[in-house]
């Protein structure tokens, strides 16, 4: 206490709390400065649009799965043949009125002769022929697949490609 009055106890208390006061905001401004940069992040989300696109195509009710009529249920990853030859699958899929995107989806799989078998389908088929040999803004996917042709299963791919020229 006998330090305090004196005009030097004070002068070195206050010094003290100077720095620390200094000290403490270099810390914060360092603090801040880690969390915001940890935080920052470059979102990509190029192929956003055509991974949403592909997998509603595979996944979606209604479209290309096979749907039990006695259930309702739809049984992802196996391809009702009927459906898949629908020639407005991607149409109602897809919507109307999308010009910049072009998708391909190709079925392969062996019949029970063991004869190579293809089925396609297209969106926007001219502007597909276009694009198709760019290797830009193309996102291809492969699922291995059962496909059910009547009453019998067979072991496919599809391959869906998208060409997204919209962004």
């Amino acid at each position: 206490m006998k330090l305090l009055k004196s005009k030097r106890g004070i002068t070195e208390l206050v010094m003290k709390w100077v720095v620390r006061l200094i000290m403490v905001v270099v810390v914060l401004f360092a603090l801040n400065f880690i969390l915001q940069n940890a935080y920052k992040q470059k979102l990509d989300y190029g192929c956003l649009r055509a991974d949403v696109l592909t997998y509603r195509l595979m996944y979606g009710k209604n479209l290309m799965m096979y749907t039990d009529d006695v259930t309702g249920r739809v049984y992802t990853g196996i391809i009702d043949l009927e459906e898949f030859r629908k020639k407005n699958l991607l149409d109602d899929a897809m919507g109307g009125g999308i010009t910049t995107i072009a998708i391909e989806a190709l079925l392969k799989y062996k019949d029970e002769s063991g004869e190579d078998k293809t089925e396609s389908l297209y969106f926007n088929k001219d502007f597909y022929e276009t694009v198709k040999s760019s290797t830009t803004r193309r996102n291809q996917h492969l699922f291995f697949v059962k496909v059910k042709d009547g009453d019998r299963f067979y072991d496919g791919i599809l391959d869906i490609t998208v060409f997204d020229f919209s962004r």
